[in-house]
C-alpha cells in the first residue's frame, strides 16, 4: 500500500486493554449467564464435543495416545476424527483443567484472539486505534464469531482468519519473511483445530485479499510473482505443519461413510433452502443465522451507516474496494443457488465437499468490520486536518461508543453451554452407577435404548464410562460401517429416504435416533 498515513503503535496495548475490558462482560453476561438456564434444545456443545474432549484427554492424561475408540459402534478412529483436535497446541488446556472449564476458557481465549489479532490488523493497515478497537468489537461480538462457541471446532478454525489476513498484507508490502511465517501459523493451527471447512474458506480469502493488496500498490509485474509465490508458500508451509493430523483425515475419508467430492444439494443444505428467491435467501443464510447475541441485522446500524464512508478517503479506497469485494464473493456464495454464481464456487478446489455454505459468512463478517474501522477512520482524520470540522472527531468517537450499546441490548444467547460440571446436562458423563444399573441384564455390545428416553444424553455416553455401544455420534463413519448398519436399517447399502426435504440420500453417522416407528423391528431382525 502506498501513501498511507503514518500510525504510532503506541497506544496498541492500551487499545488492547479496551477491547478485553469490553469482552469479558460480553461473554460472561451476555453469552454465558444467559445460556445457563436456557431451554433450547441440546447443542453439539453438550452431544459431541464435551464427551468427546472428556474420553479423549482423559486417555492422554493416563498414558494412552486414543488412536482408536474400542467402545463405540463398533470401534471408531480418534485422531483421524478432525474436529477432535488432538494435536491443536491450546487443547493442552483438556490435560491440566476439568473438562467443562478447559471448553470454558478455550472459548473465550479464541473469541479474545479473533478479537486481539483484528485489531493487529487494522493497525498495521494505520487505522486510527478507536477505528481499530470499532473494527475487533464488530468482528468478535457481532454475528459468526459469537455464534461459533455452540460448535468448538469451529469457532477454533475460525479465529485464524485475521491472522491470515495480517500475514498476507506483510507479504504485499514485501516484509516475506514475517508473512509467510503468519501465514504457515494461521494456515497450520486453523487444521489442527479441526474445522478444515472453515480453513479452506479463509485461504481463499488470503489468496483473494493477497492479489487485491498487490494491485492496490501499484507494484511493477516483477514483483508479482515473488509476492504470489510467498503466499502460497505460508499455506504450503501450514499444511505441512498440520501433515501429522490431516494425513489420517485424509485416510478416513478414503474408506469413510460419506465419499468426497461435490455434494447434492440436498446435503449441502440440510436444513433446506428457498431456492430462486433471493430475499428468502438471504433472510435463511445471514439475517436468521444462529448467532449471539441474536440480532435482526448482524452488521448493525453504526457499521452499515460507516460503511460507505470507507470510500471516501484516497488512501484506503483501494483497500475498502477489496475487502468490500471480498466480502460480495462470500457473501453470494453463502446465499447458494439462488444467485447464478453458485456453480462457478463449486467448481473450486474442496469448496463443494462440505456442507452449509452459509459459514462461509465468518469471511463476510471480516470484511464488514474492517471496512466500518475504516470509514471511521476517515471520519476521525478528517475533521482533524479541516478547521471548519472540528466537530466531526467528537461525533465520531461516539461511534464505537453507540456500536457496544447496539450489541449489549440485542437479545442476550439462548443456548446452553457445557461450563458448569453440576448441570444435569453433564451429570450424566459422570454417574457410572446408572449407566450400570441401566445395563442390567444386557449383553457385552449393548444397543442403548435406555438412552431414547431423553434428549439430553449423548449417544456417545457409553464411551465415556467404558461400555460398549453399537451407536455412537460421529461427524465421518467408516464406510463399512455407514453400509452395514444402513442395509440393517433400510434394506440398502446406499438408501434414498424420503423426508421434509424430498428423496435425498442418507449417510449412517451412528445415530439411533433414526429407529422411528416407520421402521420395523420384524425387518430388523430378518436383516441382523
Amino acid at each position: 500500500m502506498k501513501k498511507l498515513p503514518k500510525q504510532s503503535g503506541a497506544r496498541t496495548v492500551l487499545g488492547l486493554f479496551i477491547l478485553l475490558a469490553l469482552l469479558l462482560p460480553f461473554w460472561f453476561f451476555r453469552i454465558v449467564s444467559s445460556g445457563a438456564e436456557a431451554q433450547h434444545p441440546i447443542t453439539d456443545q453438550f452431544s459431541f464435543y464435551y464427551p468427546m474432549y472428556l474420553w479423549n484427554y482423559t486417555q492422554w492424561a493416563n498414558g494412552s495416545f486414543p488412536l482408536w475408540n474400542p467402545y463405540q459402534l463398533c470401534g471408531i478412529p480418534t485422531l483421524a476424527n478432525l474436529q477432535s483436535g488432538l494435536l491443536y497446541p491450546p487443547h493442552l488446556l483438556y490435560l491440566v483443567l476439568p473438562t467443562h472449564l478447559a471448553m470454558a476458557l478455550s472459548s473465550f481465549m479464541h473469541l479474545a484472539f479473533a478479537g486481539i489479532s483484528t485489531m493487529i490488523l487494522a493497525r498495521r493497515m494505520r487505522l486510527a486505534m478507536p477505528a481499530a478497537i470499532l473494527a475487533a468489537v464488530l468482528f468478535c461480538m457481532r454475528g459468526g464469531q459469537p455464534g461459533n462457541i455452540l460448535n468448538s471446532s469451529m469457532q477454533e478454525s475460525g479465529a485464524w482468519l485475521a491472522v491470515g489476513l495480517w500475514a498476507v498484507f506483510e507479504v504485499a508490502q514485501g516484509r516475506r519473511d514475517l508473512g509467510v511465517i503468519l501465514l504457515a501459523l494461521a494456515t497450520g493451527m486453523s487444521l489442527l483445530a479441526g474445522f478444515p471447512q472453515l480453513t479452506v474458506y479463509s485461504a481463499y480469502a488470503w489468496g483473494f485479499m493477497l492479489l487485491a493488496l498487490i494491485v492496490q500498490a501499484r507494484t511493477s509485474l516483477r514483483q508479482w510473482p515473488p509476492a504470489l509465490l510467498g503466499g502460497l508458500a505460508g499455506i504450503a508451509l501450514g499444511c505441512l505443519l498440520a501433515a501429522v493430523q490431516i494425513l489420517p483425515a485424509l485416510e478416513l475419508v478414503a474408506i469413510g461413510g460419506r465419499e468426497r467430492g461435490v455434494l447434492s444439494l440436498s446435503m449441502m443444505f440440510p436444513f433446506g433452502f428457498v431456492e430462486g428467491d433471493l430475499f428468502r435467501a438471504f433472510t435463511l443464510a445471514h439475517l436468521s443465522r444462529p448467532s449471539m447475541p441474536g440480532v435482526w441485522l448482524d452488521f448493525g446500524i453504526v457499521g452499515l451507516l460507516l460503511l460507505p464512508i470507507a470510500f471516501l478517503r484516497k488512501p484506503y479506497r483501494g483497500l475498502a474496494l477489496g475487502f468490500l469485494a471480498l466480502g460480495t464473493l462470500s457473501l453470494t456464495f453463502a446465499l447458494g443457488p439462488a444467485t447464478p454464481f453458485f456453480d462457478f464456487y463449486l467448481k473450486l478446489p474442496e469448496v463443494g465437499n462440505f456442507r452449509i455454505p452459509g459459514r462461509a459468512l465468518l469471511i463476510t463478517d471480516i470484511c464488514f468490520a474492517m471496512l466500518a474501522g475504516i470509514g471511521l477512520d476517515g471520519l476521525l482524520r478528517t475533521g482533524l486536518t479541516m478547521r471548519r470540522m472540528r466537530l466531526i472527531p467528537a461525533i465520531a468517537m461516539t461511534l464505537p461508543i453507540l456500536a457496544i450499546i447496539e450489541i449489549f441490548v440485542a437479545a442476550p444467547n439462548h443456548f446452553p453451554l457445557p461450563y458448569d460440571r453440576t448441570t444435569r446436562l453433564l451429570e450424566r458423563y459422570h454417574d457410572e452407577d446408572q449407566m450400570l444399573a441401566s445395563l442390567t441384564g444386557q449383553p457385552d455390545r449393548i444397543w442403548p435404548w435406555f438412552m431414547q428416553s431423553t434428549y439430553y444424553i449423548s449417544q456417545k455416553l457409553p464411551g465415556v464410562l467404558g461400555v460398549r455401544s453399537i451407536a455412537d455420534r460421529e461427524i465421518m463413519t467408516l464406510r463399512r460401517q455407514s453400509e452395514y448398519f444402513s442395509y440393517l436399517y433400510w434394506g440398502e447399502t446406499a438408501p434414498y429416504i424420503q423426508s421434509s426435504l424430498g428423496h435425498q440420500p442418507t449417510v449412517f453417522y451412528g445415530h439411533t435416533s433414526i429407529l422411528d416407528p416407520s421402521i420395523s423391528g420384524e425387518g430388523l431382525l430378518k436383516r441382523s
